[in-house]
């Protein structure tokens, strides 16, 4: 959510330090794929003009997400669209 926030007021940097933190998170299977991490990281890519990382994280998500069977993949279209 704090990455969020930072992408809002356009501190892509910051914003990406928090975003590359959901590799935690992976590592428990309890706390299932970090969906809005990566759509928060494709945002912040996007916001510094990195377009093909941006697609690239954003991919990554939706095949999780299509593999796992999540609703995840309408509000990552949203964000790739």
């Amino acid at each position: 959510m704090l990455g969020n926030g930072f992408n809002e007021v356009r501190r892509y940097g910051e914003a990406l330090a928090f975003f590359d933190g959901h590799q935690i998170s992976g590592q428990n299977p309890d706390c299932g794929f970090p969906n809005m991490a990566y759509e928060g990281k494709g945002w912040t890519l996007a916001g510094e003009g990195q377009f093909d990382e941006a697609g690239r994280a954003l991919d990554y998500a939706l095949t999780i997400a299509d593999e796992t069977k999540s609703t995840a993949p309408i509000s990552i279209l949203n964000r790739k669209g």
